[in-house]
Order: structure tokens, then C-alpha cells, then sequence
């Protein structure tokens, strides 16, 4: 494991005679700044399994990750409710399963008690 949930964790710790020690730290989203989401500002979705959706950083650290995406007149063209980088992501295509043609888009993501807005490039 490369990355800690977040949670408490307890190590205990015995030696030959049966003595024993626990030590515990709990883990916390707050506790390193690599826990921020980090939001890329384009995506080439042409099919070459590169760029091809956009990835969210971080976004697996969150429990409420609802995400809504705007064209520039401010129709809703895609949203979730669980942006998860793998089932749940943005890749270009509008709600009803058209490809969404090149340009600008605007983003409003909610995850847990914050609020970020900016844009992302569609660019195939």
C-alpha cells in the first residue's frame, strides 16, 4: 500500500516474552496537501488512451464528489453525483451520449465541504 485510508491505525508491537506496546495515529483527508483535488484543464478524447478523459487527482480521498459540467452559454451538458477517474468520469461526451463538440467548458465540482469552479479544454 502506497497511500493511507483515512482512519485510525493501531501497531502493536510483542516481543519474545509476551510484552507488548500499541502506538496508533489517525490519518486524516486535512493532514498533507496531496489531498486536494487537482483539476487539469484539458482533455483529447480521440481514442488514444491518452488524455482521452479527465482525471481528477486525489478524487478517491472524498466521500461526496458530485461534479456538473457547462457549455458556454451555461447548459448542463454532464454531471455525477460519484466522480470516481474510472465508471464515473468525464470524457467528452454530452449526458445523452453525443460526443460534445471542441471548446471550452465549465466546471462546478462539490467534493465533501468544498467548491471549485474553472474550466477544461475539449480538444480531440
Amino acid at each position: 500500500m502506497t497511500q493511507l485510508e483515512v482512519g485510525r491505525y493501531d501497531v502493536t508491537v510483542t516481543d519474545s516474552e509476551g510484552n507488548a506496546v500499541v502506538n496508533g495515529i489517525t490519518v486524516g483527508a486535512a493532514d498533507s496537501v496531496d489531498c486536494l483535488p487537482a483539476f487539469y484543464t484539458g482533455i483529447t478524447p480521440n481514442a488514444d488512451n491518452f488524455n482521452d478523459y479527465w482525471h481528477i487527482d486525489n478524487a478517491e480521498f472524498f466521500t461526496d464528489k458530485t461534479v456538473e459540467i457547462f457549455n458556454r452559454y451555461g447548459g448542463l451538458v454532464w454531471e455525477t453525483n460519484n466522480y470516481d477517474n474510472l465508471n464515473d468520469r468525464f470524457d467528452g461526451v454530452h449526458q445523452n451520449g453525443e460526443p460534445l463538440p471542441d471548446g471550452t467548458y465549465f466546471y462546478i465540482a462539490k467534493f465533501d465541504n468544498s467548491n471549485y469552479k474553472g474550466w477544461i479544454e475539449v480538444s480531440r
